[in-house]
């Protein structure tokens, strides 16, 4: 095989105060120009050798161009010493490295935080472990970086919902996912005390509608009130029972080597990242949110769980805005999964969306005229969905809506994912309460069949609104452009 080494820039910047703050240069001791990396430790979350997908190696500049980077010390303009090791050489702020990880070593930053963050360029996407300790215990924090040029990752730490902050910020490592040679460049690595999680939900109000994000549970929509329906003996219109539930992010990947597949009610189950957690009710991770100063808008990231793998995190991250506009609910998504696993052509939920029992009747449009106001389709007596061929409607246009409400007062909720293709519906254990914490729900799943593909962001988005079956469909027709 040809030799071939990566190019890592690091002009490092590490601020204890704030993830975004500080300036000036690192003071350096060695070699010219040159800077620091850490130590990895190894985490419970594996990948397969060959992580193909990501992209391929970049040129190592000739001997005559580059230094040679065998280890370097230096400390940053906030009084953090380190030491940098592991690059195979180096040119103009430009480490190149190979099989082996780089490493930035700490000495003694003792810095109370709960939130680190990295400006950095890459050329490919990167394996990282983080080491801070929390209550004297050292935690390795595994994190994904994706390449691109000047790309910011922020995470808060492990444990962040539970009201715990971290210490002793000892080591990042840097690893190569694919390939002998790479190429970073770190501009800024900060430590920050962000304020304490606010609880396990955080709410979004505007236009009379109160949107409340599950932060424990990956800030998937764990409830949603209409606010003007003037029906005092229902609010939230969502389903919370479990980490399965809510209205999240799911997506199907490889069940195939390397991968070692779960078991999910008896049946062989496939890599499945869902932003609410496991079937084991193991909660995903919270890695970063924010709520907008007029409280209409939240953003979450989280690292999802894999859904039949007992204490197995994904190797992904979800991320969701969700923005209450005059009449509905816009949720933008972003799925990157890192785990280099070939996958298969999967059934893809967009997104998975369950609600309360009582809102019994299904209506959606199987005709072919899209936004045309035509007779809906309405199923009343749908069963469960799980293994049911007959819980499977295909789209034949563009309208692509469908609602759940309530026999009675014609009233409920709807979703509106303009990419899907297939409607799975159903319910389970049917009893016709109005409790969003029940056992009993009805679900929807606006599909589409995709191949998931490591490294290669996903992105798209879907709409809710509240009402009639009739107002739910003149509101997404306005959405839609018609």
């Amino acid at each position: 095989m040809k030799k071939i080494a990566v190019v890592i820039v690091l002009c490092l910047l590490l601020f204890a105060v704030s993830c975004n703050g500080g300036t000036g240069d690192p003071v350096i001791s060695g070699n010219e120009n040159t800077e620091g990396v850490i130590e990895m430790t190894d985490n419970n979350i594996g990948y397969p050798n060959d992580t193909t997908g990501a992209p391929t190696d970049v040129t190592e500049p000739g001997p005559a161009e580059t230094t040679e980077a065998q280890e370097v010390t230096g400390s940053t303009p906030s009084g953090f010493s380190f030491t940098f090791s592991g690059a195979k050489s180096y040119k103009d702020g430009v480490f190149y490295f190979g099989k082996e990880p780089l490493r930035l070593l700490f000495d003694a930053a003792d810095s109370s935080f709960n939130c680190f963050s990295l400006k950095y360029s890459a050329s490919a996407p990167l394996k990282c472990t983080a080491v801070y300790s929390i209550d004297g215990r050292e935690i390795s924090d595994v994190f994904w970086l994706e390449s691109g040029e000047n790309k910011t990752f922020t995470s808060l730490i492990d444990r962040y919902t539970e009201g715990k902050s971290a210490r002793n910020p000892s080591s990042v490592t840097f690893e190569p996912m694919k390939g002998t040679n790479q190429t970073f460049s770190l501009a800024d690595f900060g430590v920050s005390q962000r304020e304490k999680c606010p609880g396990n939900e955080v709410f979004a109000e505007a236009f009379g509608i109160k949107l409340g994000i599950r932060l424990e549970w990956g800030g998937g929509i764990s409830y949603y009130e209409d606010k003007n329906d003037g029906d005092d003996s229902i609010s939230n219109l969502l389903n919370s029972h479990d980490t399965g539930r809510l209205v999240q992010q799911s997506y199907y990947g490889s069940s195939s080597a390397p991968y070692e597949p779960g078991t999910y009610n008896g049946t062989v189950w496939s890599y499945n990242p869902v932003q609410g957690g496991n079937l084991f009710g193991e909660k995903s991770r919270l890695i970063d949110y924010s709520i907008a100063e007029d409280g209409s808008s939240v953003h979450v990231k989280c690292l999802p769980r894999d859904w039949a793998k007992k204490g197995i995190y994904s190797m992904s991250y979800m991320e969701n805005t969700y923005t209450i506009r005059d009449g509905y609910v816009s949720v933008d998504n972003r799925f990157t999964d890192f785990s280099g696993y070939i996958h298969p052509q999967s059934h893809q939920e967009l997104p998975a969306f369950y609600t309360i029992s009582s809102l019994s009747d299904f209506s959606f449009y199987g005709g072919s005229s899209a936004w045309k106001d035509l007779p809906l389709t309405v199923k009343s007596d749908l069963p469960f969905w799980g293994g049911n061929p007959n819980a499977y409607f295909t789209l034949k246009s563009k309208e692509t809506f469908c609602a759940w409400t309530s026999p009675e007062t014609g009233f409920g909720i709807g979703v509106y994912s303009p990419i899907a293709t297939i409607l799975l519906a159903g319910k389970y254990n049917y009893n016709g309460t109005k409790d969003p914490k029940a056992d009993p729900t009805n679900y929807v799943a606006p599909l589409i069949t995709k191949k998931l593909e490591s490294f290669v962001p996903f992105e798209y988005s879907y709409y809710i609104a509240s009402g009639t079956a009739d107002s739910i469909r003149s509101c997404f027709k306005t959405v839609s452009g018609h």
